[in-house]
């Protein structure tokens, strides 16, 4: 154990041990008061705690001018508790790992009591949360940003693989490119919790794998104006949402961006819009599954004071209800784009909904398929502006109809067949309409099997 009012400093060399056994037996304390805490442990050295309530390495710093930096590179293994514990303040909370962390209950515990950083770096090894969490990292009130940054190595979890929780003034950055585990609960949870909390943003890259029991990745965002970005381009396979993200009154917009990969789950993405903003949904590449009976490929739904859903779509996307399904009751537009494979499993491929103050419903498809059980495509425009259908591919329903429109009376709607469209179903209805002023225009190239009703 090692304490000063400045800096502090224990390090673990060669192939040494560090190993305790009784209760309450830290292996490593070290605590600084206006300083940094710093603890290391090169390759080949090991930290090692067996008793209750003995976390393997404690870095704590007890004043405001106070931090935290722990770098390992060997073993830290605490058997019933966190195996690195670290509390620092203003001169934040630095955990630099390219060895083996296991913990009994977390891995990497990391708080901030100050104005300070937590900044948390895996760059290969592992991190293992026996009981509770891989890394579970929070900013108190004072505090500013998080950041976890993962380039390899693999991070395991009993409930979430990475926890934060930045209730602070700051912004939150997650980036992953090895694995990520969780056995009961989310892979990545992240949440800003406070109304002035800036921007939530994760990234996973190609080389990663996140897999989960209940979400691949879930993000609450509080702040006021901040927004919520995601960006995946590995693997994500879970049981109840691949992606789950919800913001509050005062938030603005979600971005989630798949540029490739494999998103698989009871529902591939949902995005709740409960603030001022709009929801973004992009497909690069890749495939998007939702596999649940009563779910979907991609469901995005907007409150009352939310704007736009926009949904540009250029890979795969399955769902084991509807393939897509928009809900639209506020302030602004609805506006999807497909250019892939859309498929809906029990009822529609791409089902959109507009009511309340939404204004226009736009679907276009550039090329590629959607088909659905009962309908293939569904326009329901019960807000106050128009709807327009362009299609340039398959489009084919089973029960009811090839392309579906419920629209207010006397309500524009606008139907383009343009080259390659192909409009059908297995009803022998093509395209059916209820109320709306519809007009149908097709193009040279264009074809429809079916009745117009």
């Amino acid at each position: 154990t090692a304490g000063n009012t400045s800096d502090s400093s224990i390090a673990v060399h060669g192939t040494s041990i560090v190993e305790t056994s009784g209760a309450s037996s830290h292996g490593i304390g070290a605590s600084s008061q206006s300083g940094l805490a710093k603890v290391s442990v090169d390759e080949g050295a090991q930290v090692l705690t067996h008793g209750a309530n003995s976390a393997a390495v404690v870095a704590t710093s007890s004043q405001a001018a106070g931090g935290v930096l722990i770098t390992n590179a060997g073993t830290i293994v605490s058997d019933q508790n966190n195996s690195i514990h670290a509390i620092g303040r203003n001169a934040g909370t630095t955990i630099i790992n390219s060895g083996n962390v296991t913990g009994g209950k977390n891995g990497i515990y990391a708080e901030n009591k100050g104005s300070g950083v937590i900044a948390i770096t895996q760059s290969a090894g592992s991190i293992t949360g026996q009981l509770s969490y891989g890394i579970h990292a929070i900013n108190d009130a004072n505090g500013t940003d998080i950041t976890v940054n993962q380039s390899g190595g693999a991070i395991v979890a009993n409930v979430n693989g990475i926890f934060t929780q930045n209730k602070g003034i700051g912004s939150t950055n997650i980036v992953v490119d090895g694995n990520v585990t969780s056995t009961l609960r989310d892979g990545i949870r992240a949440y800003n919790e406070r109304n002035d909390s800036k921007d939530l943003t994760i990234i996973q890259g190609a080389n990663s794998t996140i897999s989960a029991k209940d979400q691949g990745i879930s993000t609450i965002v509080r702040g006021n104006n901040a927004n919520t970005i995601i960006e995946t381009s590995g693997n994500i396979h879970s049981g109840v949402m691949g992606i789950y993200a919800s913001t509050s009154s005062v938030s603005k917009d979600i971005f989630i961006t798949q540029k490739d990969g494999n998103i698989s789950s009871g529902t591939g993405i949902y995005a709740s819009q409960n603030g001022v903003g709009a929801i973004v949904i992009q497909q690069d590449a890749g495939t998007i599954e939702g596999h649940g009976p009563y779910r979907s490929g991609i469901q995005a739904y907007n409150t009352a004071l939310g704007t736009d859903i926009n949904i540009t779509q250029a890979g795969s996307i399955l769902g084991g209800e509807h393939g897509m399904d928009t809900l639209n009751v506020g302030r602004g537009s609805t506006n999807i784009t497909t250019g892939g494979n859309v498929q809906g499993g029990s009822d529609i491929g791409v089902r959109a909904i507009n009511m309340g103050t939404s204004t226009d419903l736009t679907i276009t498809q550039t090329s590629g398929s959607i088909e659905g059980n009962t309908t293939g495509v569904l326009a329901q425009n019960q807000g106050t502006g128009s709807t327009t259908i362009n299609s340039a591919g398959i489009i084919k329903g089973g029960s009811i109809a090839g392309i579906g429109v419920d629209a207010l009376a006397n309500a524009t709607t606008t139907i383009n067949l343009n080259a390659n469209s192909d409009v059908s179903s297995a009803s022998g209805v093509a395209i059916k309409e209820t109320l709306s002023n519809t007009t149908l225009t097709m193009n040279s190239g264009s074809k429809l099997a079916g009745k117009v009703l």
